[in-house]
């Protein structure tokens, strides 16, 4: 499934109004075109994979729609379960990953998050869907930061980055912990930590050391060993969109 944007003031194909010249007349050829709020989906029977659905666009000079809004997603999903559930994402039971939440009775997609992005990881390159990660996010919008309002007392933002996030943890790992117990949280650690890149983890050992050295050693001893068995090296994979909320990973090191 594809979009286009419907020009504003323009006259269009007289069957797809809207849908100017070359791209008028392709439509000519899709299954179906439906518009919705300002924009024209148009589908073609070439749409068994999500990469096939990417290359059919690319071909036809389209961009793959992906429901950027509740309007979006109910009237396409309402469409798809009438007349075309073969176009539904998850059809053959493959696991999407990312911002949308599928099952395996080939019901509609839901989203579980509103945002950029596809159904599954194959254009984003592994890229975080998360905020804040460590690679790229959205920039913070100040002109959306709630205003203070009078309460009593007055209620507003305060910083918490002075707060002790280390004197509990201390401890549970000294005084609550046994040493068997000791071991198995370092081990649970490591192996969480063994698939991060290695100023990620170095960052979480800082972190682990500031609580008690010996608990950032012993992760760091394991790290280590899983670094070593893989090869793992220092080469930064950034993950970032162009725009402005590109960040390089380095910059956060």
């Amino acid at each position: 499934m594809a979009d286009v944007p419907v020009p504003k003031g323009e006259r269009g194909h007289p069957g797809y109004p809207g849908i100017q010249g070359e791209k008028g007349q392709k439509a000519i050829s899709y299954d179906f075109v439906r518009r919705v709020g300002q924009k024209y989906f148009v589908s073609y029977k070439k749409r068994d994979s999500f990469s096939s659905a990417v290359e059919f666009c690319s071909q036809q000079g389209l961009e793959l729609a992906l429901p950027q809004n509740e309007e979006e997603n109910s009237k396409l999903n309402q469409f798809f379960g009438d007349i075309h559930k073969e176009a539904w994402i998850n059809v053959n039971n493959n696991k999407a990953e990312g911002n949308f939440l599928t099952d395996m009775k080939n019901r509609p997609l839901t989203f579980t998050k509103w945002g950029e992005g596809q159904p599954d990881k194959s254009i984003q390159g592994g890229a975080p869907i998360y905020f804040p990660n460590s690679f790229s996010a959205p920039d913070t919008q100040p002109q959306f930061v709630e205003s203070k309002f009078q309460v009593s007392p007055d209620v507003a933002r305060y910083n918490s980055a002075d707060e002790d996030n280390y004197t509990q943890v201390l401890t549970f790992y000294t005084q609550v912990l046994n040493e068997e117990e000791r071991q198995r949280l370092c081990q649970n650690m490591a192996g969480a930590l063994k698939g991060a890149q290695l100023f990620i983890q170095k960052r979480q050992v800082e972190n682990l050391k500031a609580v008690h050295a010996d608990y950032g050693n012993r992760v760091q001893s394991l790290l280590n060993k899983y670094n070593a068995e893989n090869k793992k090296n220092t080469e930064v994979h950034v993950y970032s969109r162009p725009g402005a909320s590109a960040i390089a990973a380095s910059s956060k090191m």
